[in-house]
């Protein structure tokens, strides 16, 4: 991964990366996600088929244990979140500062429902963005999706971000 991550800094023209099934682990994706905030032109990013986000986390901060309302974690410190969610905060901050980014694809990566509430703020202020798979998480469940549906408008004629869950 130091590679790749220093293959992307160096890189002023990389406008497509596809990492998919590459066997990554969630330590390896925190150290892309802070290079990748500062690269503005990436216009689609493929990081299917690799595992973001621990198996054990998932089950601790299932929907049950981690309500809704407790997702919004954006004023505050490093130290206090979990690693999954000092992911899916600097996740949401490339998707959001981005101008350029128009398919993402995090096909079965083992995100938690958390990590998708919290990255859902990003995705609607993604002015460029097409295109959003996020299929085979242990985390989607017909919440989620109808949550997606509802809040990022799929299908309307306003928005056409097509969604494949």
């Amino acid at each position: 991964m130091e590679q790749i991550v220093e293959f992307v800094e160096t890189s002023n023209e990389l406008e497509e990366l596809d990492l998919s099934w590459n066997n990554f682990r969630p330590t390896n994706f925190v150290l892309l996600m802070t290079t990748l905030q500062k690269n503005g032109i990436l216009r689609v990013l493929n990081l299917s088929w690799n595992l973001m986000i621990e198996s054990q986390e998932q089950k601790e901060k299932s929907e049950y244990i981690y309500p809704v309302n407790n997702a919004k974690f954006f004023n505050r410190e490093d130290w206090e979140l979990s690693p999954s969610e000092i992911l899916a905060n600097r996740f949401s901050y490339m998707i959001r500062y981005n101008v350029n980014l128009q398919h993402l694809n995090l096909t079965n990566t083992g995100l938690s429902e958390m990590f998708l509430f919290s990255m859902l703020p990003a995705l609607r202020r993604a002015k460029s963005l097409l295109s959003f798979h996020m299929g085979a998480n242990p985390g989607i469940n017909k919440k989620i999706q109808k949550y997606y549906m509802d809040k990022l408008r799929c299908g309307s004629t306003q928005n056409n971000v097509q969604i494949q869950i």
